[in-house]
Order: structure tokens, then sequence, then C-alpha cells
């Protein structure tokens, strides 16, 4: 069985929506440190402006949990492009999804705006 992480996917989709984002794909992913990736697609200026947000699988998880999809997911990671390992930089941040994590919510959709802002102003010189 999959895990149930639609409690935080739906406040995320939630929070994106607000924020001018849509979800324009959903993938799972072959990575053992991947849940599902999701493509997002700025219905703000600079409209059609792509980001990605990783949903991760506790590194600590067990390999036999991963074979039978018993995992839980921890965080999430916000990445300009589709992410190629678990581990957080400062331009690809990682989210708890522990404890109170709905109020890290405007943290994320910050970043995400950010990232946004930063390619508008590129575009525009």
């Amino acid at each position: 069985m999959k895990p149930n992480i639609s409690a935080y996917q739906s406040i995320i989709r939630g929070a994106l929506a607000d924020h001018g984002w849509d979800i324009a794909s959903v993938e799972e992913s072959d990575a053992w440190w991947c849940h599902q990736i999701w493509r997002l697609d700025s219905l703000w200026a600079p409209c059609g402006f792509q980001t990605h947000l990783a949903f991760l699988i506790d590194p600590q998880s067990e390999p036999q949990a991963l074979q039978q999809m018993e995992y839980k997911v921890w965080a999430v990671k916000a990445s300009h492009r589709v992410p190629t390992q678990w581990q957080g930089s400062d331009s690809e941040p990682t989210f708890s999804l522990s404890g109170n994590w709905q109020e890290r919510m405007p943290e994320l959709v910050g970043h995400l705006d950010k990232m946004r802002s930063e390619e508008s102003f590129t575009r525009s010189r």
C-alpha cells in the first residue's frame, strides 16, 4: 500500500493555487528517496515559469518497507529542475512534513515565489 500523503498534498495544493501555481504534472519517481515529483507552472508573471516539488521518502526507511511501498514521506524539496538527489541545498531547500508542518507553508510558497520573481527579474534585463 502506498503511503497516505493526501492530507499533505491537499494543503500544499491549496497553498500553491493561492500563490499562482498550477500543478502541471505529477510523476511517480523511480529513485529510492522520492515518492513523487510535481512540475509546477507559474500562472503569474512570468507565466510559464516552471519549478519542481519532490516528495521525499524518509532516508531511514528499511529496504523491505521501500519494496512494499510502506514508507513515510517526510519532506518536500523545491528545485528549479527535477532533483537528482535527496539532500537539500541553498538553491534546493527541503521543508519538513512533520510536527507543525502547516505553519511552514508560507516559507515553502515564499521560496517558490522568490524563485519566480528572480526569473522575472532575469527575463526583464
